[in-house]
Parts: C-alpha cells; structure tokens; sequence
C-alpha cells in the first residue's frame, strides 16, 4: 500500500490516517509510540496550533469521555521534523495529532488514536470534529500553512 499512498500523495492528494501506525507506510514517519503513562493525568491532551478540523473542540472533551481518559489517544504516530502539531499529550509531549505539508506534494492528516469517528454522536463539542473534517476534505483540505509547504 505504501506506493499508492505516496503517489496519491506526490498527486497533490490529501490523505486522513486514524489508528496506530506499525507498518511504515509513509517516509519519514514514526511507528506508533504508546505513551510514557497510563493514568488519567498522562493522557490529557493540550492544542498546540489551531486547525479548522477542531474549530470549537474543547480539549477536555477529547481528553475525557465519559470521565475516562484515553479514549482519543494513548500515544503518537511519530512526526516528520517539518509537520505542524496539532495536539499532544500534555504529560510527556506525545504528538497525537499532526499535518504534514509534503516539500514533493499533498498533506498527511494525521491522528494516533483509534479513530475520530467515534465522537459524531458525542454530546459534547467534540461531535465537531467529524463534520469539520468532511467540511475541511470537501473544501479541498485547504492547506492551512502556505509557508511551510
């Protein structure tokens, strides 16, 4: 799958990747890391640059659910050096979601955790979240960081 996945990419293509990476199958990018802890306190997550896929989500509403932690990550996908973070895991920096502006062509949506999806009928902000992310895909996916492109 890798060559697909890179020619869609060097094609300009955008592509969403939701799970736990343990196949390399985009160069230049980490195999899934667990994160350093377990408990509820290590898996809190922080924003760390503003993308229209989580406009209006509270990271608290990421972080817990149902008052439990862990449900949206529970480590990273290791990024590429010239990736933006999104968020991270506020304990240990863990980068869980990221975008990657490839130099050769298309982005790279990334998300660690088990899958976004899941939050669409949540009654909290984080149902944003996949209706944003098809909003952002059906625009274009507009890239959001033209000078590092």
């Amino acid at each position: 799958m890798k060559d697909g996945l890179t020619a869609c990419l060097d094609a300009g293509g955008t592509i969403v990747f939701n799970g736990q990476l343990v196949y390399p199958l985009f160069d230049s990018v980490g195999l899934f890391q667990v994160a350093s802890g377990r408990g509820r306190d290590d898996l809190i997550i922080e924003r760390v640059n503003e993308h229209p896929v989580f406009d209006g989500v509270d990271c608290y509403d990421m972080s817990l659910r149902r008052g439990v932690a862990g449900f949206y990550a529970r480590g990273a996908n290791p990024p590429p050096p010239e990736a933006e973070i999104l968020h991270r895991l506020v304990k240990d920096g863990s980068p869980i979601d990221w975008i990657w502006q490839r130099r050769q062509g298309g982005q790279l949506l990334m998300h660690s955790g088990n899958t976004m999806w899941m939050y669409l009928d949540d009654k909290t902000s984080a149902a944003r979240i996949a209706p944003q992310l098809l909003d952002w895909v059906c625009a274009g996916a507009p890239v959001t960081d033209l000078e590092n492109c």
